[in-house]
């Protein structure tokens, strides 16, 4: 999945695209980590458990019998959702009985990458299906949804995400209800798009946003610069 989300990044056409993805996973079954001999399971909660958890019924959750720990997994749709640690994208949350929290994410069909925080520490792990040869045939899939937005930097910056989600579900709520979706009235938005990264080189005050994309996403590595001779 995130190979095809970088694939079309590569080749994304100008000014940008939005993308929709129906993800078929199978998350129910018995997973084993690689570096710790302990095991997991994901199974569908049943409607009493479910009920007693506070979540809908049919909800998967994650249980290790061994340390006691089980919750069930949340998507980035409920409202107990919890944002991953940086650089983490996760597909589930799962707010554990001990108090802990892991994220999973499906990183192949038979991987999982899970992210497990306990107070201030943060520990990577990786878990594979203990059975990875048997068939998927006769399986209950869960169903995952996605929307990719991609842009291209000449168009948009970091700050323009977040309008265009909105206007576009805006779009798709006034399509379902058969109404006139009511967007607001842009100017030239080039004429914005300048205005902002002319303000972030003369360092005027914008507390809200950065036009570079060091000021928007956090980066580790080495970076580059230019020395530029003027005539006096």
């Amino acid at each position: 999945f995130e190979r095809d989300l970088k694939r079309r990044r590569f080749a994304l056409v100008p000014p940008g695209a939005v993308t929709g993805y129906e993800l078929l996973c199978h998350f129910c079954d018995t997973w084993a980590y690689q570096k710790y001999k302990a095991h997991f399971v994901i199974l569908k909660l049943s409607p009493e458990l479910a009920r007693a958890a506070g979540v809908d019924e049919g909800t998967l959750a994650y249980v290790d019998h061994v340390s006691g720990e089980w919750g069930p997994l949340i998507s980035p749709a409920s409202d107990r959702w919890q944002r991953p640690p940086y650089g983490f994208p996760a597909i589930f949350v799962v707010p554990l009985s001990s108090g802990s929290t892991a994220w999973l994410r499906l990183e192949r069909d038979s991987e999982l990458r899970v992210c497990y925080q306990h107070g201030t520490r943060t520990h990577h792990m990786v878990a594979y299906r203990s059975a990875p040869r048997r068939s998927f045939e006769g399986r209950e899939a869960t169903l995952v949804n996605f929307i990719g937005v991609c842009m291209w930097h000449a168009f948009a910056d970091g700050n323009c995400y977040m309008p265009l989600v909105h206007d576009l579900m805006s779009l798709y709520i006034a399509a379902q209800e058969g109404t006139q979706a009511s967007l607001p009235v842009i100017s030239n938005p080039f004429e914005e798009l300048e205005r902002r990264i002319f303000d972030t080189f003369r360092c005027r005050q914008s507390p809200m946003r950065s036009s570079l994309r060091g000021g928007i996403f956090r980066f580790a590595g080495k970076g580059y610069g230019h020395n530029v001779g003027l005539l006096p």
